[in-house]
């Protein structure tokens, strides 16, 4: 009977998993919304955000930075699944100087994954 009752232990444990992907390097969100145009530069961004997802030349000799984190959590069970996910980013204007103009794009969403 304890033979019975452990292995019936183990199978509800296995039927039962839970997962996570991240995308991307996580950022403080709070930090990006505490940068200030015409003073941070890009360097300060690059150091207090970590290494960007892409840096791109604009036309007018400066750099757009961009940062993006995407976190989706899964927990299965038996009879349901419920994913959540996080997802942030946010995109820097520099100019040709390295210094912040403006924010291009900003994207902070949490949500049930269905």
């Amino acid at each position: 009977m304890k033979k019975i009752l452990a292995i019936a232990s183990l199978l509800v444990i296995a039927s039962c998993a839970s997962g996570q992907a991240n995308y991307g390097t996580e950022f403080s969100m709070a930090v990006a919304d505490s940068f200030q145009p015409g003073i941070t530069t890009q360097s300060e961004a690059i150091e207090k955000l970590g290494k960007p997802e892409s840096i791109k030349a604009t036309e007018s000799g400066g750099h757009r930075v961009a940062w993006q984190y995407r976190k989706i959590t899964t927990a299965v069970s038996p009879g349901s699944t419920r994913s959540d996910s996080v997802h942030e980013g946010i995109a820097i204007i520099f100019d040709s100087k390295g210094i912040m103009e403006r924010v291009d794009r900003r994207i902070q969403t949490t949500g049930r994954v269905r």
